[in-house]
């Protein structure tokens, strides 16, 4: 299973990782409009704790070997699609983030 979820995410990443090496200021400009759009968080927060979810559930593998590093990158998708989710969640609901988790 490690290395189907591997030939699938590589490609993925790496197609992903190159266009940000070569136009760091576009990556820049790209990302400073991305968090502007309240809704379009929300969505990526979502896509990414689905599939963070579906890699830790489909591969919980926790050895001292390379296999682990894809149960980690599912625990980071999960993570952070969770944390793009709670503060569009608050901020439409009108309250700060940390104050709405503080009370």
């Amino acid at each position: 299973m490690a290395i189907w979820i591997s030939k699938f995410l590589g490609p993925v990443i790496l197609a992903l990782s190159i266009p940000m090496i070569i136009t760091p200021t576009s990556l820049q400009e790209t990302t400073k409009r991305f968090l502007a759009d309240s809704p379009l968080v929300l969505i990526s927060g979502v896509l990414a704790m689905t599939a963070g979810l579906s890699i830790v559930n489909a591969h919980n593998v926790w050895v001292l070997d390379w296999p682990v590093i894809v149960t980690l990158l599912g625990g980071a998708l999960l993570l952070s699609g969770a944390s793009r989710k709670a503060p569009t969640i608050a901020a439409s609901s009108g309250r700060n983030t940390f104050t709405a988790t503080l009370r």
